[in-house]
């Protein structure tokens, strides 16, 4: 049987999602590039997209702004949303504040938007930057 390079991606993605749902390895250590977390960042998959924003956060990608941006504005999972933001948060870039901001004055849930304000308090107050 063939496979597309894209099917193998996928189920390779998969693998290494069952894994870590498993507990048999953490994701940090897993060989997952930042592409590919971008990618899953919209998977149907809840624990997908949970683990690559918390890996796209601690490898601080600039290119995945844009993208937790948008997770963010569809994001139905608070506690995802809380993920996305300490993504934001410790990618550090600016661009994020009026996102950070607009959680903070619309979010339903009342933990994400006090989340969001402490987040963006900091990012502007202390001019944080990614080290």
């Amino acid at each position: 049987m063939f496979y597309s390079a894209q099917k193998a991606r996928t189920v390779v993605i998969a693998l290494v999602s069952v894994c870590i749902l498993l507990g048999m390895f953490s994701l940090s250590y897993a060989d997952a590039k930042n592409a590919d977390l971008i990618e899953m960042l919209s998977s149907e998959n809840r624990g997908w997209r949970y683990s690559a924003a918390q890996l796209l956060g601690e490898r601080k990608v600039a290119e995945a702004v844009e993208p937790l941006i948008e997770r963010l504005k569809v994001e139905k999972d608070s506690s995802l949303r809380l993920v996305v933001l300490q993504a934001l948060h410790k990618i550090g870039d600016p661009k994020a504040i009026p996102a950070l901001k607009k959680v903070a004055n619309s979010d339903r849930n009342r933990t994400v938007r006090h989340m969001a304000a402490v987040l963006a308090t900091n990012m502007e107050k202390y001019a944080y930057a990614p080290q």
